[in-house]
């Protein structure tokens, strides 16, 4: 009876563990942040082709992006890219620090800026705002020298 019960608590406990860790690991892919070491960090975003309505956007009015990056706290934020067409941009990092990246639209409808979306940034963080690979940020600090003058004591 001694050998059943340890081995109904091993099971038990097992079965326990591991609820545990695939919940943590789906909580971790839900709300979980990838934090990308580099000094360079290349963002890309679906292109906008709807209104804010819903309407598709009007034959002949353009898009444009403009790019920000900002400390963890989205304090300040620093346009990097201003107006482009493109839907992606390689943001380099001169300081060290965290960084978030965001991006915002602006409608141009014939050859002048009707409106933008300057005022709701779709940031790297927001779950509901990334893609399939969750919320991320560029992490940069330069790297210490390696270490030097090894000897025997």
């Amino acid at each position: 009876m001694e050998t059943f019960r340890g081995l109904l608590t091993a099971v038990v406990f097992t079965a326990i563990l591991a609820a545990l860790v695939i919940f943590g690991f789906c909580m971790g892919r839900a709300y979980g942040q990838t934090w990308h070491p580099a000094n360079q960090a290349t963002v890309g975003w679906d292109a906008v082709t709807t209104l804010a309505n819903g309407d598709p956007l009007p034959a002949g009015d353009e898009i444009r992006y403009s790019v920000v990056r900002a400390g963890a706290d989205k304090q300040n934020p620093v346009v990097v890219a201003d107006r482009i067409l493109e839907t992606q941009f390689t943001v380099t990092f001169e300081q060290e620090g965290r960084y978030l990246l965001g991006v915002y639209a602006h409608r141009i409808a014939d050859g002048e800026e009707v409106g933008s979306t300057g005022d709701n940034i779709s940031w790297s963080d927001d779950p509901e705002r990334t893609g399939a690979d969750g919320p991320f940020g560029a992490l940069f600090f330069v790297q210490v020298e390696v270490v030097k003058g090894l000897h025997v004591q």
